[in-house]
């Protein structure tokens, strides 16, 4: 690879969450390990339950992920990775990932990437640093959609009186003991 293909290829890695902090020389030997590989629109990169032996960095184009049950979870556009959660736990596939649209990128297998990982500690750290800040910032938006789930099944519940007998007794309950315990306050007091 020129100069000039390297320089274009580090202003596209650099804005690639997994690998931010990167020098030059890491990216490029990161490079050496990966695979360049293009998607036509329809191509199925990783399906849910299979072994999780790689993961993919979108370079161009847009994946999309769908659960087991076909629900899609969202998109993964140039910039992003997928697949990188099984390749650090060795858990199978939590998502099938197919090319919404002509995708490129590149691929690297867990058997190069911990290879990488014993001969150079410092791309080591930086690259699971990365991760770590990548995977809490989708567990929190989780939670978070997960919290606005739960608000508007309460709120459709309520619209609906579907509230159950038992919820309703509960709280008759611990309002009639905050009740009690205001009156014996009050009796104290005096």
């Amino acid at each position: 690879m020129n100069k000039q293909q390297m320089h274009a290829l580090l202003s596209i890695v650099e804005k690639i969450d997994v690998l931010k902090g990167l020098t030059a020389d890491e990216v490029e030997r990161l490079l050496q390990l990966c695979n360049y590989t293009a998607y036509e629109a329809g191509t199925e990169l990783f399906k849910v339950g299979n072994p999780s032996e790689d993961m993919f960095i979108v370079l161009q184009g847009k994946l999309v992920p769908r659960s087991r049950n076909g629900t899609v979870l969202g998109d993964i556009r140039a910039g992003s990775c997928c697949g990188e959660m099984g390749l650090f736990t060795g858990a199978p596939r939590t998502a099938t990932v197919t090319a919404e649209e002509p995708t490129t990128g590149f691929r690297i297998s867990r058997a190069d990437l911990q290879l990488l990982f014993r001969t150079d500690l410092r791309v080591h750290i930086k690259i699971l640093q990365n991760i770590v800040s990548l995977l809490s910032r989708r567990l929190a938006t989780t939670g978070n959609t997960i919290e606005e789930y739960a608000l508007r099944t309460a709120q459709l519940e309520d619209q609906l009186g579907l509230g159950s007998e038992s919820d309703e007794a509960e709280i008759d309950e611990n309002t009639e003991e905050r009740d009690a315990e205001d009156e014996e306050s009050e009796e104290e007091s005096t």
